[in-house]
């Protein structure tokens, strides 16, 4: 009985801190089955452990948009900056979750200046309106003709090609769109008219 008084705090907390364990292989398994609401624990392994394999597995299963920025910022490994970026997409975009409050992704979206992000989440996000918020920064003609092509929901294909100045991607649109979305078809008409 009093030998399992000093031994049972000794081996609860070795197995539930496998993270910590100095074997690179028992960490990543340990990193890989913390649950997700477990941040505080993924953000110091996404931060400070030592092997950048680990540091990934828990970048991608992060949910914190301010601990990404800021690996993405002052990261040290371009591998691992580079899957903070990803992730960070994602979560702004809505596609991969736990998803983040679409207030503080809009925040993000009106304060960004990055195109590769604003131009992602044209393309990707699971909202029809956030999308639309991302087309209106966005100018890269032959993406947005795309978009007016392609986008699955009508208002967003109106908001892209409503965008478009460029003339060689407005007769691309025309072209294709002539049968496919009227809207989108007499929008780019009249701005190639007024052209």
């Amino acid at each position: 009985m009093v030998l399992t008084k000093y031994i049972k705090p000794f081996v609860s907390s070795f197995g539930k801190e496998k993270w910590k364990s100095r074997n690179i292989q028992t960490r990543k398994k340990a990193v890989q089955e913390l649950p997700v609401s477990d941040q505080q624990i993924i953000a110091d392994i996404a931060l400070n452990d030592s092997d950048e394999s680990i540091k990934i597995i828990a970048i991608n299963k992060s949910s914190d948009l301010d601990l990404l920025q800021t690996i993405i910022m002052k990261g040290t490994s371009s591998s691992v900056k580079k899957a903070a970026e990803i992730r960070f997409y994602q979560l702004l975009s809505g596609i991969k979750h736990p998803i983040p409050d679409y207030k503080d992704r809009e925040k993000i979206i009106h304060g960004s200046r990055n195109p590769a992000l604003l131009e992602f989440i044209a393309e990707n996000a699971a909202e029809p309106e956030f999308r639309q918020l991302a087309i209106k920064r966005i100018n890269r003609d032959a993406l947005l003709g795309n978009i007016a092509l392609k986008d699955t929901h009508a208002d967003v294909r109106l908001a892209a090609a409503q965008q478009i100045a460029k003339r060689s991607t407005l007769e691309r649109v025309v072209k294709q769109a002539r049968r496919k979305d009227k809207r989108v078809y007499k929008t780019v008409m009249a701005k190639l008219d007024n052209i």
